[in-house]
């Protein structure tokens, strides 16, 4: 196999790799927005609950508990880690496509 061969046998691969990572990456990001969105709709759920007179004190404090659930499912640390990943995703795509165009 010659220079050329290779080099473009390693082109190939390369971008395969980026289609992979691409898809990975857009795979995440759909996933995070529809568990965000997913957790939205049940908080406005509990809070329509929480505003009918018709709730009693003990139903208000059970959805409370369910609202703290929520947000600790939404927590900072839980968006910044998928956030990173994703960065850390973008990182490669740009190496791989340095890789590509400096060949």
């Amino acid at each position: 196999m010659n220079e050329s061969e290779k080099l473009k046998l390693n082109l190939s691969g390369l971008k395969n790799n980026l289609q992979e990572l691409s898809t990975m990456m857009q795979s995440k990001g759909n996933a995070l927005l529809l568990d965000l969105l997913s957790n939205h709709s049940e908080y406005q759920h509990i809070l329509e609950m929480t505003e009918k007179e018709s709730v009693s004190a003990e139903e208000k404090e059970f959805l409370k508990s369910e609202t703290a659930k929520i947000y600790e499912r939404i927590s900072m640390p839980y968006l910044e880690y998928h956030i990173d990943e994703l960065k850390s995703q973008l990182n490669l795509i740009h190496y791989y496509l340095f890789e590509i165009t400096k060949k």
